[in-house]
């Protein structure tokens, strides 16, 4: 659309954004067909969350299994999807992913939205003892307590042109003790402990660290999730059909049930991306120039 009507002047108004979606599984027949691929499952919750918060996201994939790792500014915010593999796992590719993320973090700016696998490799990178969860498989959906908010910059979501300001605020945010968030669940590997220097977050009685947010000294952020935020009702329901002969009917049964309950994927990836976006939304022709509003091809 052209730059000269009133459309196009309401749309280079709003806040843009680039997320880049680190892609770090393959999703097996049938689900693949019924539910999405990991670009369509992530890229479409991230683009999601940008349409509530009423930004305009350009989504961007990078299969990091391949060996495409990003540069770091590449994009405002990278996701990860979540993975079979373990965080722990010497794989190449889990090793150099790693590595990105421990220099991006540490070194650099890098902002990352951890989902699952992505939390737990993030915590790993950062220090933290990550491992199989001592009391198993844990599924469907599940309530965990929300024990920090996370302010963000502005009005907008963030932009509030003091980005250090906004994700500092993290280390003040107030505590929570009645705030419940319901979140579908699919792992057996869990983090163990906070990273050095992070903030808890999320968490309940199976896994404690269901969630955690860190800031670096050179701006690099990182807000974890075990959960999946991304999932739907009905991908859990097929899921949980496909892996009753490996869990077993209890299991599977629960994740099923529990499946039709409301879940807060959408609210509590809001939060998380509004606060990681701090300062680094962009408006008018420098959003339009970024291509915001389409979805890429993997890189």
């Amino acid at each position: 659309m052209g730059k000269g009507g009133p459309a196009a002047v309401d749309e280079a108004a709003e806040p843009a954004i680039r997320i880049g979606v680190l892609l770090c599984d393959d999703v097996p027949e049938p689900d693949r067909t019924a539910h999405g691929d990991a670009l369509q499952r992530s890229g479409g919750h991230a683009q999601a969350v940008a349409e509530a918060l009423g930004w305009r996201a350009t989504i961007s994939a990078f299969d990091v299994r391949a060996g495409a790792l990003p540069p770091f500014d590449a994009c405002d915010v990278f996701v990860t999807t979540g993975s079979a593999t373990s965080p722990d796992s010497d794989e190449p590719w889990v090793v150099a992913l790693r590595e990105w993320l421990r220099d991006g973090l540490q070194a650099h700016d890098l902002r990352l939205y951890g989902v699952c696998f992505g939390h737990q490799l993030a915590a790993h990178a950062l220090g933290a003892p990550v491992g199989r969860a001592p009391r198993g498989w844990q599924v469907g959906a599940v309530a965990v307590r929300q024990l920090l908010r996370l302010p963000v910059g502005g009005a907008d979501g963030g932009d509030d042109g003091d980005s250090d300001t906004a994700i500092a605020h993290a280390n003040r945010g107030a505590a929570e003790p009645s705030a419940l968030r319901v979140l579908l669940q699919s792992h057996q590997d869990e983090v163990h402990a906070l990273p050095p220097g992070a903030r808890w977050w999320l968490r309940d009685d199976h896994s404690p660290y269901q969630g955690f947010v860190w800031r670096g000294e050179r701006g690099g952020a990182v807000v974890g999730v075990q959960g999946h935020p991304e999932f739907v009702c009905a991908q859990v329901r097929d899921l949980y059909h496909r892996r009753r002969p490996v869990l077993g009917d209890r299991l599977c049964d629960d994740a099923i049930a529990s499946a039709e309950l409301p879940h807060d994927g959408l609210r509590v990836s809001a939060e998380a991306l509004s606060w990681l976006a701090a300062g680094r939304l962009r408006r008018g022709d420098a959003a339009a120039d970024d291509g915001a509003g389409k979805v890429n091809a993997d890189d």
